[in-house]
C-alpha cells in the first residue's frame, strides 16, 4: 500500500507540474496573440490616420452666364447655369489612392434656352447642351506600385496629347468620363506614355453608353 500510494503521490507531483508548466506556456501564448493584436490595431490607426492627413478635399463651384443669339432662331438664349463638384481623394495606401466625387449641374432662373440636341429644329431657343444633372462623377483607384507608372481603374476623366479627339469637354458644365482602364508611364527621359482601354462613357449630356475603345499616345 506504501508503494502504492508513494506512486499516485509521484504522478500526482508530474500531472500538477505539467498543469502549471502548461498554464504558463497558455498565458504566454496569449500574451503574444494580444501585444500582435494591439500592434495591428495600432498599425490601423496610424495608416487611417495617415489617409485622412494625407488625403484631400475636391470642391468646385462654376457658375457661367450664356448669351446665345441665332439668326435660325426667333428667341435668345439667356441664362445662368451652374456645375458643383465636391469629393475626396484619399492618401496613399500601400500603393493605392482612392478618389470619389459627386455631381450636381442646374440653371439658376428662368428656362430661357434648349438643352436638348434633339429639339433643335422644334426649339424657338439656341441649343445650350447644359442639362440638369446630379449623381457620381469620378470614382477610380490609382495604383503606383509600379516605377514610373500609375494604373487607374474606374469612373474618370481622360486627356490625352492636345485633347482634341480624348478629352473630358470641360467646357460643358457636365464633362464627359469614362469607365475603364488609364496606364500612365514616364520611365524614358521627357517622354510620356499613356494607354488606355474603356468600355463605357458619360456623355456632356449626363447620358451612359456602352464603349469600345483602345487608345495609345
Amino acid at each position: 500500500m506504501r508503494g502504492t500510494q508513494r506512486q499516485q503521490f509521484t504522478c500526482g507531483l508530474a500531472c500538477l507540474g505539467a498543469a502549471i508548466l502548461l498554464g504558463g506556456w497558455v498565458r504566454t501564448v496569449v500574451a503574444q496573440a494580444a501585444a500582435v493584436e494591439a500592434d495591428a490595431a495600432a498599425a490601423t490607426d496610424t495608416r487611417l490616420a495617415q489617409v485622412l492627413e494625407q488625403g484631400r478635399l475636391v470642391l468646385e463651384v462654376r457658375p457661367r452666364f450664356n448669351y446665345i443669339r441665332e439668326t435660325a432662331k426667333p428667341d435668345v438664349t439667356d441664362a445662368w447655369t451652374v456645375r458643383a463638384i465636391a469629393g475626396w481623394q484619399s492618401g496613399p495606401v500601400h500603393d493605392f489612392r482612392f478618389m470619389a466625387q459627386v455631381i450636381g449641374t442646374d440653371y439658376l432662373g428662368p428656362k430661357r434656352f434648349n438643352d436638348d440636341p434633339a429639339r433643335s429644329g422644334a426649339s424657338r431657343y439656341p441649343l445650350l447642351p447644359d442639362p440638369r444633372k446630379d449623381g457620381l462623377n469620378q470614382l477610380y483607384v490609382d495604383y503606383t506600385g509600379i516605377t514610373d507608372t500609375r494604373v487607374r481603374v474606374g469612373w474618370q476623366v481622360v486627356r490625352m496629347a492636345n485633347e482634341r479627339f480624348l478629352s473630358d469637354n470641360d467646357f460643358r458644365q457636365t464633362p464627359t468620363i469614362f469607365d475603364g482602364v488609364t496606364v500612365r508611364n514616364t520611365s524614358l527621359p521627357d517622354t510620356e506614355i499613356v494607354a488606355g482601354d474603356y468600355f463605357r462613357m458619360r456623355s456632356t449630356l449626363g447620358r451612359q453608353s456602352p464603349l469600345s475603345l483602345q487608345a495609345l499616345t
